[in-house]
């Protein structure tokens, strides 16, 4: 019987949460590309206006790094389960781009789908 869920999240922290209460049960544990790399140091709550800047002032957003959620499961994992899948966007490319996918899969304990 193969069940299936989805858990809709709006940050990786909730992402994380949600995450910690599904990976113990399952099997298998499939992930599409992080949620993001980073998320607002200082979130607002509503819109930014530009009227709120002074006049011909640049804005700057604070960010921070998102946990790397994926690398987590893979550092906590026991006996191989749950097995995971896990699909990253990265910039770039060419012949570079497969030697970085191998070193993270390496480091993230997974493996790699590369070519040889």
């Amino acid at each position: 019987m193969v069940v299936a869920s989805r858990i809709d999240v709006e940050t990786a922290e909730a992402m994380g949460g949600a995450l910690a209460g599904a990976v113990p049960a399952a099997d298998v544990v499939v992930m599409t590309a992080a949620v993001g790399d980073f998320h607002l140091s200082s979130p607002v709550a509503g819109k930014l206006s530009r009227r709120d800047l002074p006049a011909g002032q640049p804005l700057t957003l604070a960010l921070a790094p998102n946990p790397d959620l994926l690398a987590e499961l893979g550092r906590n994992r026991r006996g191989g389960r749950p097995v995971l899948v896990g699909f990253a966007a990265e910039a770039g490319g060419g012949a570079g781009l497969v030697a970085r996918a191998r070193e993270k899969a390496g480091r993230e304990a997974l493996r790699s789908g590369g070519r040889q």
